[in-house]
């Protein structure tokens, strides 16, 4: 079973916390269609559709149902896991991503690790709490885990 990471779990760290094990290996692939657009307020980005747009991102091999579960609660409630084609260098595949479930105000220009990189150290403090809470807290109260992190954003001077 494979996913397509696009956002921050192409960070090694963020997919070992969120899966809960090592983080498996990733080769590059690419997902058409679809461009990466920032979340308001937010560290990580989001995918809109887009008819002349290329994503680059990672094909990463899940464990199964069990991932999968940690994977949605990760994504929390406003996102859900699809599975879609992706071009990788072995060829096409089908892989799992996260798309939001509806509209939401995207702010325009990309996303990328290299722009995400001053607010890592924070996302990974708040992905650490935040899955910690795996199994222990429904969706409707993690939100305030996140909150309580600043969104695993850093204060910028």
């Amino acid at each position: 079973m494979l996913l397509f990471a696009y956002g921050t779990l192409m960070d090694a760290e963020v997919r070992a916390l969120v899966l809960g094990r090592p983080a498996p290996e990733a080769t590059p692939a690419s997902l058409g269609g679809w461009r990466r657009v920032r979340v308001p307020g937010e560290a990580y980005p989001a995918l809109v559709p887009d008819e002349g747009a290329t994503v680059a991102g990672l094909l990463v091999e899940i464990q199964g149902g069990a991932e999968l579960d940690r994977l949605r609660f990760f994504e929390g409630k406003y996102y859900e896991l699809r599975e879609c084609a992706v071009e990788s260098p072995r060829g096409p595949a089908t892989a799992w991503l996260s798309l939001p479930v509806d509209d939401h105000p995207w702010e325009e220009g990309g996303w990328d690790l290299a722009s995400w990189a001053p607010h890592r150290e924070a996302y990974l403090q708040a992905t650490e709490a935040y899955m910690a809470a795996y199994g222990a807290v429904d969706l409707d109260h993690i939100h305030l885990i996140w909150q309580a992190y600043g969104h695993g954003r850093a204060k910028l001077a």
